[in-house]
């Protein structure tokens, strides 16, 4: 794992399709990832030059959940756990 020195990362939409966003999130800590829509920018190949949306999330989550040989609920459960934590909620 990246030594991240307690910072969070977030990885938004382009980690779908870019390869070393995706090398990225295998090297993060479990406990410190959160995902984004990452807007407000248009994003191409899977999503059509549709601008950031909330409705990207889910392919994020699948994608992440891929990566790291996860569940997408467990993923969804772990990316819950992180944010809660983040917000300090």
């Amino acid at each position: 794992a990246l030594p991240i020195l307690g910072f969070f990362v977030s990885y938004g939409p382009v980690m779908v399709y870019a390869n070393d966003k995706q090398t990225l999130l295998s090297k993060t800590n479990e406990d410190k990832i959160l995902v984004e829509t990452d807007g407000p920018v248009r994003f191409s190949r899977c999503f059509e030059m549709k601008q950031a949306q909330i409705d990207f999330i889910p392919s994020v989550i699948f994608c992440a959940s891929k990566i790291l040989n996860k569940p997408y609920d467990e993923m969804v459960s772990i990316l819950e756990k992180n944010s809660t934590k983040f917000l300090g909620i």
